[in-house]
């Protein structure tokens, strides 16, 4: 806890975190502004900039700071102090997993309370609970996407962690169009099967549809992204521990 406190403060400290932060902000505020170009989709547009704008942001304030904790640590030899001192690195590990954490769900909470005050300014009062279940799900993704982006810089180069995690990102939103993609041959459909299975899939986490059509949302829509996201990043995790226990500096 005390490397995650560490890492936390020195992860909000970043100014690039602020313009990220400030930019999403005013994104969410300024939905009232350009919903008058969707005359009668009002809450709607409003509704979907305020939910992409908290995934999306926070997405690339988790990329950026998830690709330097563990980099720049190996780069500046401080990780050899910290490894000094009574602390495995396996703790180690989890305590940059859970800062991070900390700091990226920070700045989603925040760009989430504004979202909640624009909303309720434009529905004059009124609340739909399921927004709160969409930000819990979101959370939930953006724990697992810290954890695969921790994952990757435990055995390579911060470029190279940017690098793939877009990709990540990418596969992940688009899992549906992998899975059901014909395939030309038996090694394009062996390799169209691989991403779909190895990639997360993000898609389950967006109840963006039925929040923006007003149908009921099942339990199951709920609960099976929340078990499929702590069993990917406990995989995630156990992954981490291990190639970098192995690694040598």
């Amino acid at each position: 806890m005390t490397i995650g406190y560490a890492t936390f403060g020195e992860a909000i400290r970043r100014r690039i975190l602020v313009i990220f932060l400030l930019f999403a902000i005013v994104s969410i505020v300024g939905s009232q502004i350009f919903k008058a170009f969707s005359p009668g989709e009002e809450e709607k547009f409003v509704v979907d900039l305020g939910l992409n704008s908290i995934k999306w942001f926070s997405i690339l304030i988790a990329i950026l700071l998830g690709a330097v904790m563990i980099p720049q640590e190996i780069e500046r030899k401080t990780l050899h102090t910290v490894l000094a001192k009574p602390v495995g690195r396996g703790q180690f590990i989890l305590g940059k997993f859970v800062g991070t954490c900390l700091a990226v769900l920070f700045n989603a909470s925040l760009m989430a309370i504004a979202f909640f005050v624009v909303y309720a300014i434009q529905q004059k009062g009124g609340f739909d609970v399921s927004l709160l279940y969409q930000f819990a799900l979101t959370c939930m993704e953006l724990i697992l996407f810290i954890s695969i982006v921790v994952f990757l810089s435990t055995f390579s180069s911060t470029v190279f962690v940017l690098i793939v995690s877009f990709c990540v990102v990418v596969l992940g939103s688009t899992a549906t169009f992998w899975k059901h993609i014909p395939a030309e041959n038996e090694i394009s459909g062996l390799l169209f099967l691989g991403v779909s299975a190895l990639a997360p899939n993000f898609e389950i986490f967006d109840l963006s549809r039925p929040i923006l059509t007003g149908a009921a949302i099942a339990p199951d829509m709920i609960t099976y992204p929340l078990v499929y996201g702590f069993m990917y990043t406990s995989i995630m995790l156990l992954l981490s521990f291990v190639i970098f226990n192995e690694r040598q500096f």
